[in-house]
């Protein structure tokens, strides 16, 4: 139960930090932030809500692996 639960939370956190670095990566795009001289900033910081959301999905794959009663397989590190 502890590791369905951890896992959904993880989720959670993590889908919302996809959505608030969506809203930042649109307003540094409808701004027109800069880097790098003429590197629109949007470009590079476009990563971040990609990122978030991967995480998400992989906790709560994970999660449901544990309710589904599969074997989880460790890491390797």
């Amino acid at each position: 139960v502890a590791g369905v639960c951890a896992d959904i939370f993880g989720a959670a956190v993590s889908a919302a930090l996809a959505w608030v670095s969506w809203a930042f990566v649109s307003d540094s795009r409808e701004f027109g932030d800069t880097l790098l001289g003429n590197i629109p900033a949007w470009w590079l910081q476009s990563i971040m809500p990609v990122a978030f959301a991967l995480i998400a999905l992989r906790f709560l794959m994970q999660a449901i692996k544990w309710l589904r009663g599969g074997p989880i397989p460790e890491s390797p590190l």
